[in-house]
């Protein structure tokens, strides 16, 4: 399998891809990895010039060695698929820049249709963290507010999925914390089927904080046979004070990434261990319900069940016991 992975810096992403790589052997599959920065920068050299991941961006022929690196990518992509057709291939790249106050275009589209992934890859972190990365990075200190990394976040998943869109091929938004047990088991598991992992993290953290270690549970058991996407794995509001006006944008890319990970999933599991209402849960159970897909719920019977999660209404099966609830997964 051919994939194009994207995410903003700050984030590690050649490290998380180079995970997936003794991951995946030990299951007996092997893994190639084309970093663009390391042929663009040996493009440079071959030129006489000098490349620097601290000067890259103003250079005034980027565009030509951003060509000549990924000329050299795609002929030796095709060269390794020839001999090994079976290896999996991943290609780390950009999809933009914010750079100088201004969004810069990170990929050569003229080549996406020779590279002709089959999967396109968003990874996403939280912004706290990226901001904290970058700001010891001598290529980005000092560069990017809070808000603007939530910006480049939010440019780099569209303009990847744009990309995914135009060559009708699967997109994926995948957290750094989860790259081995989702893009990894996708690899090693492309039959399974993809959940996401619904549970009312607010209400949680206020009336049973221990209660998050069980939906970690939950997750991690769910794992033994199918695809789970956690949304808890991007930590933006749960772990950082935020001023209102970042505060407001976190809220919304929360709402809107995780409309995004139940979009990419073939059902929604409900963990709901608590009886205070969750909005949140509320509105991904109907927009998963009314986008197509199966939804499962659990929720202890002791709280009553809400007339709103009625089988015939928005949930496809529910359960009121977790051996109920676990037997069931295990079973199909």
């Amino acid at each position: 399998m051919k994939i194009l992975c994207t995410g903003i810096s700050g984030m590690a992403k050649i490290s998380v891809i180079e995970e997936l790589k003794p991951y995946l052997e030990k299951h007996g599959q092997k893994l190639e990895i084309f970093d663009t920065w390391v042929y663009l920068s040996k493009a440079g050299a071959d030129l006489g010039q000098e490349v620097t991941k601290e000067k890259v961006l103003d250079l005034h022929n980027l565009d030509a060695l951003r060509a000549i690196a990924f000329e050299r990518i795609c002929s030796e992509i095709e060269a390794l698929l020839e001999k090994e057709p079976d290896t999996h291939i991943i290609i780390s790249t950009h999809g933009c820049f914010r750079w100088n106050k201004v969004i810069r275009s990170g990929f050569d589209v003229h080549y996406l249709n020779r590279i002709d992934p089959d999967m396109y890859v968003n990874f996403v972190d939280d912004t706290v963290k990226v901001y904290e990365n970058l700001n010891k990075d001598s290529q980005w200190m000092g560069r990017l507010s809070m808000e603007e990394i939530a910006i480049w976040r939010d440019e780099e998943m569209f303009v990847t999925e744009t990309l995914a869109m135009f060559q009708k091929k699967e997109f994926y938004l995948i957290a750094v914390e989860e790259n081995l047990v989702s893009l990894g088991n996708m690899l090693l598991h492309p039959e399974r089927n993809k959940i996401y992992l619904s549970f009312p993290i607010t209400a949680i953290q206020q009336e049973q904080p221990e209660l998050l270690d069980d939906a970690s549970r939950v997750a991690d058991k769910l794992r033994d046979k199918f695809i789970v996407f956690n949304p808890l794995s991007v930590k933006d509001l749960t772990n950082h004070e935020h001023g209102d006006r970042i505060k407001k944008q976190l809220n919304a890319q929360t709402v809107w990434r995780d409309f995004k990970l139940i979009a990419q999933s073939d059902m929604v599991v409900v963990y709901y261990p608590v009886e205070k209402n969750s909005p949140g849960v509320n509105q991904e159970i109907m927009y998963a319900f009314t986008h197509g897909k199966e939804v499962y719920l659990y929720y202890p019977q002791k709280f009553g069940m809400s007339p709103f999660w009625d089988p015939e209404l928005a949930v496809t099966k529910s359960f009121d016991n977790m051996e109920d609830f676990e037997k069931y997964f295990e079973s199909i």
